[in-house]
C-alpha cells in the first residue's frame, strides 16, 4: 500500500509539472516613429496555429495574454486595433492604416523559446 501511495504521488507531481503553459513571456513597447509611445489599442500576434493579444497601456507597453500567458515560440504576423485618438464620432488615426489589418500588415515578430521583449516602431498615419 505504501508503494502504491508513492507511485500515485509521483504521478501527480509529474502531471502537475506539465500543467504550466510553458510559453515564453512576451512584452515590449509600441512607438510611433519619432519616439512617442502608442497610448492605447490592442496588439495581436497571429501564426497559422496561434493567436494571442494584449492591451497597449498609456506608456506604450504591452504584455501578451490569452488562455495562457505569453506565446509559443515561432514566427507571427502582428497587427494592431483601436489605436485611433479622439471620440468615436471623429476618430483620428495615429498609425499607418496598413498596421490595422492582418491582410496588409508588414509587421512580424519572432518569439524565442526564452522569451524577451519585442519592440515596434510604427510609421505614423498619413496627414
Amino acid at each position: 500500500m505504501k508503494a502504491f501511495r508513492l507511485v500515485a504521488c509521483g504521478i501527480v507531481v509529474f502531471v502537475c509539472a506539465g500543467c504550466g503553459s510553458g510559453n515564453p513571456s512576451v512584452s515590449g513597447t509600441v512607438k510611433v516613429k519619432g519616439g512617442a509611445p502608442l497610448t492605447k489599442g490592442t496588439i495581436n500576434f497571429n501564426s497559422p496555429k496561434y493567436q494571442v493579444g494584449g492591451i497597449i497601456k498609456p506608456d506604450g507597453t504591452y504584455t501578451l495574454q490569452g488562455d495562457t500567458a505569453g506565446a509559443p515560440a515561432g514566427s507571427y504576423k502582428v497587427y494592431l486595433l483601436g489605436t485611433d485618438e479622439g471620440d468615436y464620432t471623429a476618430p483620428k488615426p495615429v498609425i499607418a492604416k496598413k498596421y490595422t489589418d492582418l491582410a496588409t500588415t508588414d509587421l512580424t515578430a519572432e518569439v524565442k523559446a526564452g522569451g524577451g521583449p519585442i519592440n515596434f516602431e510604427l510609421d505614423p498615419a498619413a496627414p
